[in-house]
């Protein structure tokens, strides 16, 4: 059987001004890290003139990588105009449910022996699911907390004053707000990583001392501070 021109239609696949400028992102990143290193390793003394950054479209006007911030505007203005892509989302996003984080969280414990993920990792990656079901935060603004950005705390459990509770506000920066959000968040996971990481001012060594110590005394709050010389360092 010999088909005919008639059996075939052409359909183009990018239809989107986004894809596009992704493209010109990654590229940009290729030609920085495999072409432009080599020259910076050569002359150290001009490494921002060795540098290619990727600048969007709707940026600040940059004092360097000029070229580049020109190229996306051109993509997303003129590109898009001439072959009608769109600049609208051309997907649905749909909200990832509670059961869809259950179920992640638990084929991590319950697999680990396949997924051959040490238990470091697989805490952060626990912690990074929870942080994206509360706060919806975009990936990148993900595995990078640091020390600094949580507080710890004990306080008197309002219910019966007789009992603490503890609490902690992470702090995430995000992304394209350019602002930060503060989640409050359970305690266990960032515990057992900070007594893990000796990163406790008081150098709590197991659960019992942290669970009993300090004494509030005659205050309703206390804040649990980190060692000096772990703020800068990633917890998960």
């Amino acid at each position: 059987m010999v088909l005919g021109p008639e059996e075939y239609e052409e359909k183009r696949m990018l239809n989107s001004a986004s894809t596009v400028l992704a493209a010109w992102c990654a590229l940009i990143k290729e030609a920085d890290l495999m072409v432009l290193r080599d020259k910076r390793q050569e002359e150290p003394t001009s490494d921002d003139k060795s540098r290619l950054r990727f600048r969007n479209y709707n940026a600040k006007p940059p004092s360097s990588s000029i070229s580049v911030f020109e190229i996306s505007k051109w993509v997303w203005s003129n590109l898009a105009a001439e072959h009608g892509l769109s600049k609208e989302i051309t997907f649905e996003k749909l909200e990832a449910t509670a059961e869809d984080a259950i179920i992640i969280l638990r084929t991590l414990w319950e697999r680990a022996a396949e997924l051959e993920i040490d238990m470091k990792m697989r805490i952060a990656f626990h912690a990074n699911v929870l942080l994206s079901a509360m706060g919806g935060f975009q990936p990148s603004t993900l595995g990078k907390v640091r020390y600094r950005d949580i507080l710890l705390s004990v306080m008197r459990n309002p219910a019966d004053t007789k009992m603490l509770k503890h609490a902690s506000t992470i702090t995430i920066l995000r992304n394209k707000l350019k602002n930060s959000l503060h989640i409050k968040s359970k305690c266990h996971l960032i515990v057992a990583c900070a007594i893990q990481d000796d990163a406790f001012e008081a150098s709590y060594t197991n659960a019992d001392e942290f669970l009993n110590m300090p004494a509030l005394g005659n205050v309703d709050y206390i804040e649990l501070p980190w060692k000096e010389k772990k703020l800068d360092d990633f917890i998960f």
